[in-house]
């Protein structure tokens, strides 16, 4: 199931400032940073604008309170790196100067910079600043970064709930419409070249080279997401894939207040118009139904130490497809079944069933055309336009069920000054309508689809020059897609004659004509199931 979406967002960087202080933001830069943290970088520096060394840096976590000190260098530069995402307080203070202090957002992949220019005196002046998304040209490579806070993941429009979404409004990104690979191309790449990443696990396919997805094909999970970056061109080693995008998907955390939220949303068939071709082949528009929710909840276990956040994510859609199904015309299935020497000559030209000596037959053929008779639509169909009275189209209806649910959990804890742990883990289950049919829903072709994917990150402070961080990440899919009333079929007409639509007459001799709407086979897609994969995943990755 693809949805086609035309969405956009509005990318700004907003500032804001309080106290009579002017700051300079430096715009955050792309370099060899992991993706699963961000670093914030500066310049301590007077009003002259000569540097400051050896100023105290500490910064703050706004939503789990734990800290990190360094000092500047010499030359005045800071730096703190590793640092989960999400926005910190950063306070700068030197002796005889006044203290500034900062509110900066670190996103994964990315060093947010601050220079920070303190004066004489005593007196402290508290600067707030906003990073909601920002584009950045990195220059000391072609790396373009923009980034995402949770404001802006749950203001996009997003029908679907596909965590990947965020990253077609990003620049370069084309949305793909035309039925090719992944679900958007950047830099004239294709969609094979982007990899996707949730908190540094890798979230891709490795059947396909695109991003992991569901039994709806959509990657559910938009609303456990905290923060996302984007960076287009990136062949820094730290990040894997092909140099389209490397999309960081960072997912929500407790903090020290309890957060949540509650989404429903629904459409239906009293909202949607009838189709251009259905009118013009007098059918009535077909049933559809979506149902989508998602709801989150999140707080501390232990305030400052342990924190958790759930998150519950899934979709019902009744899906309506329609299609020119190409049968076996009434005049014709009477042909082949009339009495020997009483078939109309110009429909079996080689003679029917009975001229043949193939009477037997007649119940099993039978069985053939009461799969087209019954159809929806069958009556209201015409002779096929090119003119051959044998063929009978007309235009074929029917609906699909797809569902789909996941929830998602993450544990957050501060082991103690110098050490911090998370883990997060995802299970998904639904089915997936492989293949709907518009003669039988005896044809109907599904895949159950269960997923499961967690990952462990551990954070260890050794000196203020020293971080190490650890990710350990797991997956596992299955796509199995079968064919669930294949016996009974079997049971009514031999399976090959479902599948192949071989029929093994020569009063057949228009039956190549004939088909099942998408596919020429009457059984639809049946011919190629069961088949599947089962796909495991490991990943260890240490910064």
């Amino acid at each position: 199931m693809r949805m086609a979406r035309l969405q956009s967002a509005l990318l700004a960087l907003s500032l804001t400032v309080t106290g009579s202080m002017v700051v300079t933001l430096g715009a955050p830069y792309a370099c060899a940073q992991s993706n699963i943290s961000g670093d914030i970088a500066g310049t301590a520096v007077d009003p002259s604008g000569a540097v400051i060394s050896n100023a105290v840096v500490t910064v703050t976590s706004v939503e789990k309170g734990d800290v990190k000190k360094v000092n500047a260098e010499a030359s005045g530069n800071f730096r703190v790196s590793l640092l989960s995402p999400g926005k910190y307080k950063v306070l700068v203070s030197a002796p005889g100067f006044e203290s500034s202090s900062y509110l900066v957002t670190v996103s994964a992949g990315v060093a947010s910079t601050v220079r920070a220019q303190l004066t004489v005196g005593k007196a402290s002046t508290t600067i707030e600043v906003s990073s909601d998304a920002i584009q950045v040209l990195d220059t000391e490579s072609a790396e373009l970064t923009t980034t995402f806070d949770l404001q802006d993941v749950q203001n996009l429009p997003n029908p679907g709930g596909d965590l990947t979404f965020v990253a077609q409004t990003t620049s370069g990104a084309v949305m793909n419409t035309q039925a090719g690979y992944g679900n958007f191309s950047v830099n004239g790449l294709p969609g094979t070249a982007n990899n996707f990443t949730v908190n540094g696990g890798y979230e891709g396919d490795p059947f396909l080279n695109l991003n992991n997805s569901g039994a709806t094909n959509l990657t559910l999970g938009n609303n456990d997401v905290q923060t996302v970056s984007v960076i287009s061109s990136g062949f820094d080693a730290a990040f894997g894939g092909l140099g389209g995008a490397q999309v960081n998907e960072i997912s929500r955390s407790g903090t020290n207040a309890y957060h949540g939220n509650l989404l429903y949303q629904w459409n239906g068939r009293v909202l949607n118009a009838n189709s251009f071709f259905n009118k013009q082949s007098g059918v009535d528009r077909n049933f559809d139904n979506a149902n989508q929710w998602a709801a989150a909840v999140g707080g501390p276990i232990k305030r400052d130490k342990i924190f958790f956040f759930v998150n519950t994510e899934g979709l019902r859609v009744v899906i309506p497809t329609a299609d020119y199904v190409y049968a076996p015309s009434p005049a014709y299935q009477t042909a082949v079944l009339a009495g020997a020497g009483l078939g109309d000559s110009t429909l079996v030209p080689y003679g029917n069933l009975n001229d043949n000596g193939n009477g037997n037959e007649a119940s099993l053929y039978k069985k053939i055309f009461a799969y087209y008779n019954n159809a929806r639509n069958f009556s209201k169909g015409e002779i096929d336009p090119s003119g051959d009275p044998s063929v009978w189209r007309f235009r074929g209806q029917a609906t699909n069920f797809a569902r789909e649910w996941i929830i998602t959990d993450r544990v957050d804890f501060n082991l103690g000054a110098n050490d911090s742990l998370f883990i997060h883990s995802k299970v998904d289950q639904g089915t997936q309508p492989t293949f709907t049919s518009y003669l039988s829903s005896d044809f109907t072709a599904e895949s159950p689809q269960p997923s499961y994917e967690g990952q462990l990150n551990e954070t260890h402070t050794f000196s203020p020059n020293l971080t190490n961080q650890f990710l350990f990440s797991a997956s596992y899919y299955r796509a199995i897609f079968v064919a669930p009333h294949a016996a009974k079929v079997a049971q009514d007409i031999p399976f090959v004659l479902a599948t192949y639509g071989e029929y093994g007459t020569t009063a057949a001799g228009n039956a190549g004509s004939w088909n099942n709407g998408a596919t020429g086979f009457v059984g639809g897609e049946d011919y190629a199931f069961p088949q599947g994969r089962n796909v495991t995943g490991y990943q260890f990755n240490d910064d």
